[in-house]
């Protein structure tokens, strides 16, 4: 049987745990849930939860306007829209008959329609394919550029499409990007690759790790804090019920 904590205008689920030995508040998706042991009563549960009040209330609207930024800034694909890819901004314009999915032409990206596809989908696939194609030159800019100043390099670099990472850097020294991160601004998509390709140095997060960031991009915090904040607006334009892998 479902349990809830009544505190002002908040139901929050009380969810009880064999192994827990203290009660805890954590929110997610702006949702405030509690975690208790099993033989916690219901009284000493609501008195934590009472005194916390303050800060549920503090994180809650915190949650808030984080939900409303990524709203904001959410990629919507559609004809007759605008997308930065590779810090430039263009207009998306479907075509029928195009000899290629997607080709740029001045401040437009042209992508193929498809009788058999949504719209969205069609620009999904030609706005990927086209990612796909010109990021690799960006990309290996950045990367020789850091290099040079690191010392080592990657083995191998290629663009991949994730749907939890930004990039990755393997024990063989291969470094990989997510193309979506083209789709952020310059600085950010540079933040990831320095943060790879540190990797290459130091295979871990350590104070170490951080500081040779620091070393070669100093205001990475910023950068960092930008996908926290915005990175859901470029998951969005992998939604699997609008669009196609």
């Amino acid at each position: 049987m479902s349990e809830f904590i009544h505190l002002n205008d908040l139901v929050i689920p009380i969810l009880r745990k064999r192994r827990r030995k203290t009660v805890t508040i954590r929110i997610k998706k702006a949702q405030a849930q509690v975690y208790a042991p099993m033989g916690a009563s219901r009284s000493s549960i609501h008195a934590f939860v009472a005194s916390k009040s303050s800060w549920i209330q503090k994180h809650l609207t915190a949650h808030a306007e984080q939900a409303k930024k990524i709203a904001a800034n959410k990629l919507n694909l559609h004809d007759g829209g605008s997308i930065r890819v590779l810090g430039q901004d263009l207009l998306l314009r479907l075509v029928p008959d195009l000899a290629s999915l997607a080709i740029q032409a001045g401040d437009s990206l042209l992508i193929r329609s498809q009788d058999n596809l949504s719209s969205a989908q069609a620009l999904f696939l030609g706005l990927r394919a086209y990612v796909m194609e010109q990021s690799e030159i960006k990309f290996a800019a950045l990367v020789n550029k850091y290099t040079a100043q690191l010392g080592v390099h990657p083995k191998r670099i290629s663009i991949k499409e994730y749907r939890s990472r930004w990039g990755s850097c393997n024990v063989r020294k291969e470094v990989q990007f997510n193309w979506l991160i083209a789709l952020a601004p310059p600085q950010a998509m540079e933040y990831v690759v320095v943060h790879e390709l540190c990797h290459l140095i130091h295979f871990n997060h350590s104070p170490a790790f951080w500081s040779a960031v620091g070393q070669l991009m100093p205001e990475y915090p910023v950068w960092r804090r930008w996908f926290s904040t915005y990175g859901e607006s470029l998951w969005s334009v992998l939604d699997n019920k609008t669009y196609v892998n």
